[in-house]
């Protein structure tokens, strides 16, 4: 059964409510008022990883014009070994 954060205006309470999805809740359950329950948004339940090593911007622009001048050289001995 999910679960459904709401907050109360009346009373200013905050609290988790289990319930099947169609069902709607009108009264507080802490100061018995209706009409004053709002239903929160869910937050993620995902954290996002962050690298172990952060890299700066001018280490991934070495690494990829390394990259991409072995590969130059290698296309170029390529090219020599079918002529």
């Amino acid at each position: 059964m999910p679960r459904y954060s709401y907050r109360c205006d009346a009373c200013s309470s905050e609290y988790l409510v289990m319930h099947p999805s169609d069902e709607i809740l009108e009264e507080c359950e802490k100061c018995n008022r209706s009409g004053f329950l709002i239903k929160l948004v869910p937050r993620p339940l995902y954290k996002i990883k962050k690298p172990a090593r952060p890299r700066k911007t001018g280490q991934i622009t070495e690494e990829f014009i390394d990259e991409s001048r072995q590969e130059l050289h290698q296309q170029k001995s390529d090219l020599e070994k079918n002529r």
